[in-house]
């Protein structure tokens, strides 16, 4: 009996004890009472459609018992004032702004089951109609990246410049975007992959029946379809669906593209014929998306070019629709490869012969354009140098790069292309006031580089005065597709680069790929605050510095290259001089010199990034030794892209910027060809450094036994020869004492 009167008093304690957290979390202290003052009252069942009518929404779904919520609540408030402020109490300007609203699910519990509400607090945009257009899925949630999620989804979802025809209520689900996106059966789908159809078609692949997603129900709204709250991706790739629609309407309009969709599930014998198994299991994974292929028509090859980025990785919706969009674009533009004008292709890529000096302003340079051209000789081509153009489509609609692929048979107009870029950088752009004669045009090494048979393929880059060449001395090169596809690979990156959380692992690549990739590629950080004087010194000093050592990079292939032919030729004439036999004269000519320009060797990738931004990098990357309060706006960090180490000073410790591009020239060349050693830039992990100390420990132990077992024996032999003679023997006895 007394051990139940104390088991009864501790339960009546721990029973107060939640009453009283529960009193503390449901009722808001003064302060909070002051904070729900400064925000309206949580929406209910009664007034949120009615509220939600017209323009665009966040809204907050949360729980009083929400311990995330409560933590989050004085954030909310901030937010709520911030755009307040911003937007105005009365503001006009409805496209251009949102409204803030929070729901109580446990007073509003019947609305936030309709709604879709699993986990609190959950922060969701709207638009007209109480129509569902994103989740912010982010954290942490603060005042930035809320504010980031809203206006991101505003600049989606709100009208622009570019569609005064159409109005913003056409973008919202629920209306039939130019009744296009239409449902397609197995036995069209067949016909469209064997090539029949005359538009290319761009198809969704979905992890659904005809019954659960069709013509009718499409268009829902997240709470009117269930296959919607079911599975969180589908709905927000509905979006993107429809927004694609929408970016892509010129090529609609004009019959260049047509936009479907497939069920997966009532079709399960294609869908994993074409690859797509997980599509059509029963119970399907939560990030499951739906899969994204473009037939072309037959006059255009025939092909089945699939979209493989993985749209729920994507940053946010903005991103994911304009990979897409772009995507498709470039593809089609791709797939058409007719003969064109190369000054039309340098036209559309934005490549020169000419590039802005220092200290010019003017209109900011597109980068992001890449284009491989193959350059056909009218006189000799053959319809099988062209053969290889349309396998091409695929690996090059892989890359996450602004890549195109053209043809031309303009070969005289590309020649003097190179030539006038060639003599353009060499002689004036990577000169700083002081002109270096020993830096000139070079015709040998200009031949030595772009001497190729054709059809040759060129590589040519927006706001470059360099344009790497196929080295192809037979035209079975030019057919071989792995050797193609190699040099494709090695340049499609733009000859400067914006690094972002989204283009890190592009610039970065997690593992070295040695068939692509060198180990002693470097990549050129320049910190920029984007304000425009800055920005275009931030410009000229990665465009500087890229192409002085590129020409520098080059000459010391050309060097090398020109030092082993001629050790080439002097052993073919000596073994002519001794009158070798005519197979051996031949099996040395036939030696090949192993340095290639195609290469890339010390090959160095410019990239600029936002001063506030390097902090995120930094932890993104786990660069743990990196520390950003050392670095400001002009500073300049070079990055060792696969062996873990930088410089942010040259070798006289002088730190890196703008300032000096000559100075970050000269530590490049120190680097590459002196191979001065950098700092590390993480510090080792737990599971790194067991390995390593374990090592460390057992060679030390294992030193240790060595020396002991050398000591023992040591005196071990000194007292065997203690009283012996030189011999170590006695005479009489003719053996040792000791034996």
């Amino acid at each position: 009996m007394p051990q139940m009167k104390h088991i009864l008093l501790v339960c009546w304690i721990l029973l107060g004890f939640n009453i009283g957290i529960s009193q503390a979390v449901a009722k808001p202290s003064t302060g909070e009472d002051d904070l729900h003052s400064r925000v309206p009252p949580p929406l209910t069942a009664t007034d949120f459609d009615k509220v939600l009518e017209e323009g665009f929404h966040v809204v907050e779904f949360f729980s009083p018992y929400c311990p995330h919520c409560t933590q989050l609540f004085p954030t909310w408030v901030e937010f709520y004032e911030y755009n307040q402020n911003m937007n105005g109490k009365n503001s006009k300007d409805k496209s251009n702004s949102f409204q803030i609203h929070q729901v109580d699910c446990v007073a509003s519990g019947d609305l936030c089951e309709r709604e879709g509400i699993q986990f609190y607090p959950m922060i969701r945009f709207y638009g007209a109609g109480s129509k569902l257009l994103g989740s912010m899925t982010t954290n942490p949630k603060d005042l930035d990246t809320m504010n980031e999620f809203a206006n991101e989804q505003i600049i989606v979802w709100s009208e622009s410049e570019d569609d005064d025809d159409m109005d913003a209520s056409a973008l919202i689900p629920g209306t039939p975007l130019y009744n296009q996106n239409k449902m397609i059966k197995a036995g069209e789908l067949l016909k469209i992959i064997e090539g029949e159809n005359t538009v290319p078609k761009l198809i969704s692949f979905w992890p659904t029946s005809e019954s659960e997603l069709n013509n009718q129900n499409f268009q829902n709204d997240y709470n009117q379809n269930k296959i919607f709250s079911y599975y969180p991706n589908l709905h927000p790739f509905r979006n993107l669906w429809n927004l694609s629609m929408k970016k892509l309407k010129n090529f609609i309009n004009e019959d260049k593209l047509e936009f479907n969709f497939f069920n997966c599930k009532s079709n399960p014998e294609i869908c994993e014929t074409l690859g797509f198994k997980s599509l059509t299991e029963s119970r399907i994974s939560p990030n499951l998306s739906p899969q994204v292929i473009l037939y072309l028509p037959k006059t255009t090859g025939g092909n089945a070019i699939s979209y493989k980025l993985k749209i729920n990785e994507f940053h946010n919706l903005n991103t994911a629709v304009k990979s897409l969009t772009h995507w498709t674009q470039r593809t089609l533009i791709n797939s058409e490869l007719e003969d064109m004008k190369f000054q039309d292709i340098q036209d559309f890529i934005g490549s020169s012969t000419k590039l802005s000096r220092k200290g010019s302003i003017g209109e900011i340079t597109d980068y992001s354009k890449v284009a491989f051209v193959q350059v056909n000789d009218p006189e000799s081509e053959v319809p099988e140098d062209d053969a290889i153009l349309s396998r091409l489509i695929q690996p090059i609609a892989d890359l996450k790069s602004d890549v195109y692929l053209f043809r031309t048979t303009d070969k005289d107009a590309v020649m003097k292309f190179l030539r006038d870029q060639e003599e353009q950088m060499a002689n004036k752009y990577i000169h700083l006031g002081v002109q270096d004669t020993a830096m000139n045009f070079d015709e040998k090494m200009f031949l030595s580089r772009t001497h190729t048979t054709f059809p040759m393929m060129i590589c040519i880059k927006s706001g470059s005065l360099y344009s790497p060449v196929f080295t192809s001395f037979m035209s079975k090169h030019i057919r071989d597709y792995n050797k193609v596809l190699t040099f494709i690979k090695r340049n499609y990156m733009p000859t400067i680069n914006h690094l972002t959380i989204d283009s890190k692992d592009q610039i970065f690549p997690p593992t070295l790929n040695e068939r692509i990739n060198s180990r002693t590629e470097k990549v050129l950080i320049t910190l920029t605050d984007f304000q425009p004087k800055q920005y275009f010194d931030v410009e000229f000093f990665m465009s500087f510095v890229f192409h002085k050592f590129t020409f520098l990079n080059n000459r010391d292939k050309f060097n090398r290259i020109d030092e082993k032919r001629s050790m080439k030729y002097d052993k073919v004439g000596e073994l002519r001089a001794n009158k070798a036999d005519s197979d051996d004269i031949i099996d040395a000519l036939r030696e090949k010199v192993d340095i290639s320009y195609t290469t890339t060797d010390n090959q160095l990738y410019p990239v600029y990034l936002d001063t506030k931004k390097l902090p995120e990098i930094i932890s993104a990357m786990k660069w743990s030794k990196l520390d950003s309060s050392r670095y400001t706006t002009g500073d300049v960090i070079l990055i060792d892209r696969f062996n873990g180490r930088y410089w942010d000073e040259d070798d006289s410790g002088h730190k890196l910027t703008i300032e000096d591009p000559q100075q970050t020239v000269g530590l490049l060349e120190k680097v590459s060809y002196k191979k001065l050693k950098g700092k590390s830039l993480k510090h080792l992990s737990l599971f790194a450094k067991v390995p390593l100390y374990s090592f460390i420990a057992i060679l030390i132990f294992m030193t240790y036994r060595a020396v002991r077992v050398y000591l023992q024996k040591r005196t071990v032999y000194i007292e065997k020869m203690k009283g012996l003679g030189i011999l170590g023997v006695c005479p009489e006895l003719e053996e040792s004492k000791f034996d």
